[in-house]
């Protein structure tokens, strides 16, 4: 199947309808109501469903979708910069013991994900210091996903927010700056 981010609110939409209404963040090392703010604990929660999402082959971009069912409800974990599962495995990877995670490919280089400019690791490259990750700044346009982005990459030199590939975020010379007052 080929698969974009529309896909993935397709997706959302249809576990919406079965009951999936909570979202779900990690924070702390800990999955966390956005409807309650209560930490859920590890063994309180089981993972229903896993997929996805790799933007071209070599999986430079990806993007997971989590249905989750807890003892007081049921939700969503989007990742949409995979990092959940790379930052978190220890929480998550138990959790998918008998889950298989689904794989949807998008074969085509998109110049623009969610209405941000899409940055490739090849453009990246050509000067690392040109862009940055910023986590929680107040002035992040609106993420399509019913919650707020947590992160986004910056362009310096265009002024505006971009979307990062997964291989940049995880590349060690990208900078990243936390928003303080």
């Amino acid at each position: 199947m080929i698969a974009n981010e529309n896909n993935m609110v397709n997706f959302m939409l249809k576990f919406k309808k079965q009951g999936y209404t909570d979202n779900y963040t990690i924070e702390n090392g800990q999955l966390k109501s956005t409807q309650t703010g209560e930490f859920i604990k590890e063994e309180d929660f089981k993972v229903d469903f896993a997929c996805q999402f790799d933007i071209t082959e070599n999986a430079t971009d990806q993007q997971y979708l989590y249905s989750i069912s807890t003892p007081k409800g049921k939700g969503l974990l989007v990742d949409i910069l995979g990092n959940y599962l790379f930052d978190n495995y220890e929480l998550l990877e138990p959790k998918f013991e008998n889950i298989e995670i689904q794989s949807h490919l998008v074969e085509e280089e998109l110049e623009r994900k969610y209405g941000l400019p899409k940055i490739y690791k090849a453009e990246f490259e050509e000067d690392p210091n040109r862009f940055v990750l910023r986590t929680g700044f107040p002035d992040f346009p609106t993420c399509p996903f019913d919650q707020t982005f947590s992160m986004l990459g910056y362009d310096n030199k265009n002024k505006e927010y971009v979307w990062l590939v997964t291989s940049i975020i995880r590349d060690k010379r990208l900078k990243r700056i936390e928003y303080s007052m």
